[in-house]
């Protein structure tokens, strides 16, 4: 798939992390590109591991690091990537 296609036409991606828990949650919120995000799906795995690419990388990140306690998509943010994502899978 095109990767262009496949953003939307973004370049930057608005991620929340998860910095503290205690007494309350509080996130960071910091805009991501493409290698940030692919770093991260793809870091700390074995060598039998085939690393995620520009071409399926929210696939990726959807099923290996979006998580509230960690990293996540911003939802209200790419709300129209996430529904085209949903349709195609």
């Amino acid at each position: 798939m095109n990767v262009i296609a496949h953003t939307h036409g973004i370049s930057v991606f608005k991620i929340h992390t998860l910095v503290d828990e205690y007494p309350e949650r509080k996130w960071d919120s910091k805009w991501w590109t493409i290698p940030q995000i692919l770093e991260e799906i793809n870091r700390d795995r074995s060598e039998d591991w085939s690393a995620y690419d520009e071409s399926d990388w929210l696939e990726g990140w959807l099923e290996w690091v979006d998580d509230p306690l960690d990293h996540f998509l911003d939802r209200e943010a790419h709300r129209e990537l996430l529904e085209s994502y949903e349709e195609v899978k």
